[in-house]
């Protein structure tokens, strides 16, 4: 369901799991999964992201590849976690290359790992979900949030408002 929210400390042991993968057996699927955690973006602009999007000097990812037009559905310019600078560093690839070396969506082996730890309910959209979830619980600003995500300040604000712990605040300290 769209209102999943991983728990923080499942959070971190799939963070830890994602990492794992990326280093050994399924190495798509963890850089994939890593990316899903730390950057709460949608699935389309992980699975077509390139080598190329991710400049290591100044420590971003560009999800809107040169040349495609932003749509509705916008992909920000984000700063890279100290977590996911170190993966990516560990299996940079050539320029024209897929970071994750996905040509489809990865859908059925989520599915399946989703299974296998227990949350048979889990898809990309839940890892965006939580990290906007967890951001505004820990009182975020929901104009960063947006900016993050891609998406309006309306959006995050109907969606998201009521996690923030200062949100009724003024209403009290007045």
């Amino acid at each position: 369901p769209r209102n999943t929210v991983i728990p923080r400390q499942l959070l971190a042991q799939m963070r830890d799991a994602a990492i794992d993968m990326a280093s050994g057996r399924d190495k798509g699927f963890g850089l994939y999964l890593i990316l899903l955690i730390e950057t709460a973006q949608r699935k389309s602009a992980i699975v077509e992201l390139r080598w190329q999007q991710v400049d290591f000097k100044r420590r971003q990812i560009q999800f809107n590849p040169e040349g495609r037009a932003q749509t509705r559905k916008r992909r920000p310019v984000l700063p890279m976690s100290n977590t996911l600078e170190r993966v990516l560093l560990m299996h940079r690839g050539e320029p024209d290359q897929l970071v994750c070396g996905y040509n489809r969506d990865p859908f059925e082996k989520l599915k399946i790992w989703a299974a296998d730890i227990g949350m048979p309910e889990l898809s990309a959209h839940v890892f965006r979900h939580t990290w906007a979830t967890h951001s505004a619980e820990d009182g975020l600003d929901m104009k960063i949030i947006a900016a993050f995500l891609g998406d309006t300040i309306k959006t995050v604000e109907e969606n998201y408002m009521h996690l923030s712990p200062d949100y009724l605040r003024q209403a009290v300290d007045r």
